[in-house]
């Protein structure tokens, strides 16, 4: 992790020369590195045993759009926990090998912060072979060269003895799939509005249908695994006793109703005001009125712009496809 310091070593013409070394923002950045991690190498060895067998196998793959990886226990074949994350613009600009770094990186970060890898020899597997000469050399790219660092860092911090490993294209087919997966329902309302409900309905406990990058609460339930959710499924868990905040993916509206009504619990329901969706029998009478449970809705019409976040890519909500209102729907069935 000093190839840029090294690079302008390479460029004195003798060894006495003196370098200015402090308006190079990479050589300080992989000076400062050692300065914060030195003390943890103390004591450990310089090469890690390839010879010990590995307790973690990871994959990770990236597309144009979104990243993927999953981890699987040496002593159990199945996957273990899955990842996802949809790229931004800014990240999907960027060049494929940094994608794929990223993804690395990504599932590490998750899978670290889970506390899964923390003093594991662990394996991971990639079929970009620029990726695992990067992660063994280094790069000259600064971009790439920063992702690389990264990933250091998180071996240093959690223990981690890291292996990684070229293997084809065909050998890495499920973290190609999660890679691949479009989340057409990955929508969300601003921060202004939340913070509107919030103040009408809330405190709010629970975001039952977020992630990473979109949870409105401190505690949340989401798809895919990350290091901070309290669950990956949000029907796993008991309802009662939260004031829930509800954002779902329309199909699921219903059996939200369901799971509230048998948790016996209370929400903040955000969904379309879609009277020919499957979901509408079970908030409205066959006559037009509210069903029992309902206790209050607020309806707010299409264009009201400040309702959803920007940048949504995947949804209708928030772009000019959308052609009725929001509601925000109370529900009590405590």
């Amino acid at each position: 992790m000093t190839r840029f310091l090294y690079s302008e070593i390479d460029k004195a013409s003798t060894w006495d020369v003196r370098l200015n070394l402090g308006n190079n923002c990479d050589i300080v950045r992989e000076l400062n590195f050692w300065l914060e991690n030195i003390d943890s190498f103390n004591g450990t060895k310089k090469f890690r045993d390839i010879t010990l067998p590995k307790d973690i196998l990871g994959y990770s793959d990236a597309s144009s759009f979104a990243a993927g990886g999953y981890i699987v226990h040496s002593t159990i074949n199945f996957a273990q926990e899955w990842c996802h994350k949809t790229w931004t613009n800014e990240e999907r600009e960027k060049s494929s090998t940094w994608r794929e770094m990223r993804a690395c990186w990504f599932a590490l970060h998750v899978a670290s912060y889970s506390k899964f890898l923390k003093g594991k020899q662990v394996k991971w597997f990639s079929d970009n072979k620029n990726f695992v000469s990067i992660i063994e050399k280094g790069s000259k790219k600064l971009d790439l060269q920063t992702i690389a660092l990264d990933i250091y860092q998180l071996q240093v911090i959690f223990d981690i003895k890291l292996e990684v490993e070229w293997i084809p294209r065909e050998e890495n087919q499920l973290a190609d799939y999660i890679s691949k997966i479009h989340d057409y329902d990955d929508w969300e309302v601003s921060d202004d509005f939340f913070y509107f409900m919030d103040g009408l309905f809330g405190p709010f406990t629970v975001d039952r249908f977020a992630s990473l990058s979109t949870r409105k609460t401190s505690r949340y339930n989401s798809k895919f695994w990350d290091p901070y959710c309290e669950a990956v499924d949000a029907f796993t868990q008991n309802w009662s006793s939260e004031n829930n905040w509800l954002v779902p993916p329309i199909y699921l509206i219903s059996r939200c109703i369901r799971h509230l009504k048998g948790c016996k619990g209370k929400v903040t329901l955000i969904a379309p005001e879609w009277k020919s969706s499957s979901f509408w029998p079970d908030l409205v009478e066959f006559g037009g009125v509210f069903k029992s449970g309902v206790l209050d809705v607020l309806r707010f019409p299409r264009s009201n712009c400040n309702i959803f976040k920007s940048g949504l890519h995947t949804s209708v909500f928030g772009t000019s496809k959308l052609h009725s209102a929001i509601l925000a729907i109370r529900l009590d069935f405590s």
